[in-house]
């Protein structure tokens, strides 16, 4: 018999059992937003959805702190562009957004269900750090 390891009382999200590298509704709250800084936007060609369907080029969200990625559809993909003024996806790092769960999504294969939306709203971003510069060694007094 195999032996099983010892566990721990859990009381987070039950997504965490998923092997899965994409962020889905079952990895944030359902009744509140998540505010969540975005740290890149990664490409990735020829990528194999669920279903076997497969997509040419895949745009997803790192996220600052977070194993998850946010695989971008048309929708949130759309909202990032109207909320930052701009498609170009540089500039969207370090940006911080609301990720929400939004119920009954029709979803690629026909059926319906909850998703993870970027509530088209501005989230106040973070001041940069103020730049810290050395006095200049050995000049003229």
């Amino acid at each position: 018999m195999t032996e099983v390891p010892p566990g721990d009382i859990y009381r987070g999200p039950s997504g965490i059992a998923r092997e899965s590298q994409w962020l889905s509704n079952e990895d944030i709250p359902h009744d509140r937003d998540s505010v969540v800084t975005i740290e890149a936007v990664v490409r990735r060609d020829n990528l194999t959805m669920q279903g076997g369907r497969t997509k040419k080029v895949g745009l997803s969200l790192r996220f600052v702190g977070k194993s998850r990625e946010l695989l971008l559809n048309a929708t949130n993909r759309k909202t990032l562009a109207i909320m930052f003024g701009t498609n170009e996806c540089a500039q969207w790092f370090g940006k911080r957004v609301a990720l929400f769960v939004e119920q009954n999504v029709r979803r690629p294969d026909g059926t319906f269900g909850p998703a993870v939306r970027i509530r088209a709203k501005r989230i106040e971003q973070a001041e940069p750090a103020p730049t810290i510069t050395e006095p200049v060694q050995g000049g003229d007094a």
